[in-house]
């Protein structure tokens, strides 16, 4: 006990040490470092907030000692405010809180403004928080649906005490999407590209993530699973963007098994290449990194898991296992479908696991659990997805493609709400303010304001989940081609041919794909009544003028502020991605560093 009282006491020392040797003699009260116990996770340093234009440690400790948790604050070397021993590892050890004098702080001279003060959690409490994306995942290939091939027990399960989001919106495909949950914004006002890991794209590194977010209200934040918001410089990995632990790739698809894009090997833990992890398939890898988070995040602290399956995308790869007897599919057998089934099936096997896990540590009763795709599935090529009974696929603007199955359940889904389905307008991005809201937190996006960024343009959708109450949301952008304006939408242009309509069973024998030659609609575009036809069969363009005119108009005043990130300014010191490569033993990471 003596030895470590010792080692606890010097290594205070080295702290305030250092804490005066990266800002030189305080202008204003001292640190006192308290001692305190507790069950953490531990490991390397991790940044929790970039606070520049402190003059001393207390100013720093002072913004930074709202976050809850097994901490020890210290500056660095680049004046930021910094924990080390904090919720970077798995283990228990024994930590120490940085806290002020009663003196207030030096201010600061930072033109943005702090983030406000958490409030008291509407529900009481801070719940628990899953979000579950699914990748290329079809509209009707789950069983809740009324697929019967489809074998999705778990959430067939969890959809009968829950709550069907039966308009829930997307972006057309992969990382927009991913963009705007994490973002809080409509894709048009953040991303709407599908880039390479290396290029500056995803979620631009001057926004405050929704992990951000829950970070500061005292959550821990895992990752687990795709990425694809952002790559090209170290600010864009996860553990930079809000999240305390992070296993996945930063591409948008890969290798199952091998976890390879074209040569080289994407798959990220934290701050450094997964050396040794791949070879096995991936859904093994994130399921058990979730897992292995929800067992030991530390006793009353809330917990936000964000994970982003890499089933049901290509390549069409699944463990025998989870494979159906040929006889199911029959008289309509078609590999391609019984494979896809296989991946679905996977997926809903191992929600089943995060669940039971989350039951067995007491969490299940406090925690909200969204489902949603990415997009819709994709229906031509070597795709096995199916939209039925809608229109499209991925790469389109028509419901099939962005009106996408999703759900809501967990035990603080109130018992009123259980086994209903909703039809209220929701976006993926309005989760950001939604999650805010049950964390007690401001959804603010301040640093982006001082950036001159877009602002957030979420809406709180917990009106909807415990009262089937409208959020407010009657418009949706879906893309620079189309737009709702509740019951209508408008769609532009061809949509890459991608128009069709499937029926129960696709892919199959006698419609193995879907052809690339649909008329789609004209560069004026196409009026339905989504309410009435959500199939959207019938143009109602012709005879109703003035709601073309409303549309069209709609969707150019929001596109008139359209942003694209696509830089990421202050990450200038930058690499090739094969000269990266090279240094880290083969595997692809992010190639620009602070200059």
């Amino acid at each position: 006990a003596r030895l470590a009282h010792s080692i606890m006491r010097g290594l205070q020392a080295i702290v305030v040490a250092v804490a005066a040797a990266a800002w030189g003699p305080a202008k204003a009260t001292a640190v006192t470092c308290q001692s305190t116990s507790s069950s953490c996770f531990t490991g390397s340093q991790y940044k929790l907030q970039s606070i520049s234009g402190l003059t001393d440690p207390a100013g720093c400790c002072a913004r930074c000692q709202n976050y809850t948790g097994c901490t020890l604050w210290q500056i660095s070397p680049s004046k930021e405010c910094v924990l080390r021993n904090g919720y970077s590892g798995f283990g228990d050890q024994t930590c120490v809180r940085s806290v002020t004098a009663p003196a207030p702080p030096a201010p600061s001279p930072s033109p943005v403004p702090p983030p406000a003060p958490p409030t008291t959690p509407p529900l009481g409490t801070k719940p628990n928080i899953i979000f579950l994306l699914a990748d290329d995942y079809g509209h009707y290939n789950m069983g809740w649906r009324g697929n019967k091939e489809a074998r999705t027990p778990n959430m067939d399960a969890l959809v009968a005490e829950g709550v069907v989001l039966d308009r829930h919106y997307v972006y057309q495909y992969c990382s927009p999407t991913r963009s705007s949950f994490l973002s809080g914004r409509l894709p048009i006002h953040v991303n709407t590209q599908n880039t390479a890991a290396d290029t500056p794209s995803g979620v631009d590194i001057r926004m405050t993530t929704l992990a951000d977010k829950l970070q500061l209200a005292g959550y821990f934040t895992g990752h687990s699973g795709k990425w694809h918001a952002g790559g090209s410089c170290t600010k864009n990995i996860p553990v930079n963007r809000g999240f305390n632990k992070s296993i996945g790739y930063l591409s948008g698809a890969e290798d199952h098994y091998s976890q390879k894009v074209g040569n080289a090997i994407d798959l990220w833990e934290d701050d450094g290449p997964a050396y040794g992890q791949n070879g096995t398939y991936g859904g093994f890898i994130y399921t058990n990194h979730t897992v292995a988070m929800i067992n030991n995040v530390p006793a009353n602290t809330p917990l936000f898991i964000y994970h982003a399956w890499q089933e049901c995308h290509t390549p069409n790869q699944v463990p025998d296992d989870y494979l159906q007897s040929n006889k199911t599919f029959e008289p309509n057998y078609f590999e391609l479908r019984q494979v896809y089934e296989g991946m679905a099936f996977f997926l809903d096997s191992h929600i089943g696991t995060i669940v039971d896990t989350l039951k067995a540590k007491n969490l299940f009763d406090n925690t909200l659990i969204i489902f949603s795709s990415d997009n819709g599935g994709r229906e031509d090529g070597g795709f096995g997805g199916n939209n039925y009974p809608l229109r499209g696929m991925k790469f389109t603007d028509f419901e099939g493609g962005t009106r996408v199955a999703a759900w809501a359940s967990g035990g603080v889904i109130p018992a009123s709400m259980r086994g209903t389905s909703v039809s209220h307008l929701i976006h993926i991005c309005d989760w950001y303010a939604t999650f805010s809201y049950l964390a007690g937190v401001d959804p603010v996006d301040h640093s982006a304001a001082a950036a001159g960024l877009p602002p957030t343009d979420a809406v709180n959708t917990w009106p909807i989940l415990s009262q089937n109450k409208s959020s407010g949301r009657t418009t949706i952008v879906l893309s620079a081609n189309a737009v709702i304006v509740w019951p209508h939408k408008l769609v532009t242009g061809k949509q890459g041919g991608k128009g069709w309509w499937t029926g129960p069973v696709h892919p199959n024998a006698s419609q193995p794909s879907i052809k690339d030659n649909n008329p789609g609609c004209s560069e004026a575009g196409c009026v339905f009544d989504i309410e009435a036809d959500p199939a959207e069969h019938v143009d109602l363009s012709a005879s109703l003028p003035a709601v073309q005119a409303n549309l069209t108009a709609t969707l150019a005043a929001v596109m008139s502020t359209a942003y694209q990130t696509k830089s990421t300014p202050g990450y200038t010191k930058c690499i090739s991605a094969s000269a990266f490569e090279m240094e880290h033993q083969g595997f692809l990471g992010p190639v620009c560093s602070e200059g």
